[in-house]
């Protein structure tokens, strides 16, 4: 069982997979991040 999801995890779809799952992370946190930003500079600019 370890074995097949590892070899899985090595063949190019499962690269390809866990490539795209680890971008749409980083994403998703850069966009979380930049709106903490523009709350941050909103609340500034607001006093």
């Amino acid at each position: 069982m370890l074995f097949d999801n590892f070899y899985a995890l090595l063949s190019p779809a499962g690269t390809a997979t866990m490539l795209v799952l680890v971008l749409a992370l980083t994403a998703a946190v850069a966009a979380a991040s930049l709106r903490h930003d523009a709350r941050r500079r909103g609340r500034r600019l607001a006093h």
